[in-house]
């Protein structure tokens, strides 16, 4: 019996659908002055141009005003804080993960840090600049390779 239900309230939905009546109104009394507006079962629904919105005075006023001001304030300050807050919070884990390291390294679990050995410069080291030239070299070639013997 439920899906008798069910099976009903599907048709009665379609049904009413396909007999909507839906008309669209568009108005052009000037190239710069455009006029549409849709009409569902005789309800009319402007589409363009939207209703413009009304200017509350209320809003501006002096005392609104400040009120405004004074929160943006407020979130900017406590926006502020947070980025602090988070700032010092790296620093105090980047602080006692230093102090770990040193810690191990007296007690003969780490070797000595000898402070970043930097590579010295090879100019015969191929970077990825040179890669990528190679590459579009070698595509270059295949496909004018490939354009003679596909004619």
């Amino acid at each position: 019996m439920t899906g008798l239900y069910i099976f009903l309230g599907i048709l009665a939905f379609f049904v009413f659908i396909f007999t909507l009546k839906i008309k669209v109104i568009l108005i052009m009394p000037s190239p710069d002055d455009v006029s549409l507006t849709v009409k569902i079962c005789g309800i009319p629904i402007r589409i363009l141009p939207s209703k413009e919105k009304k200017v509350k005075l209320s809003r501006y006023s002096k005392k609104e005003m400040e009120k405004r001001r004074l929160a943006e304030i407020e979130k900017a300050r406590k926006k502020a804080k947070k980025k602090e807050e988070k700032k010092r919070k790296k620093e105090e884990k980047k602080r006692k993960e230093k102090e770990k390291l040193e810690k191990l390294r007296k007690e003969g679990k780490l070797p000595p840090d000898d402070k970043k050995k930097e590579k010295p410069y090879d100019p015969t080291a191929i970077t990825l600049v040179d890669n990528i030239n190679a590459a579009t070299a070698a595509i270059g070639k295949f496909f004018v390779r490939f354009g003679r013997r596909f004619r």
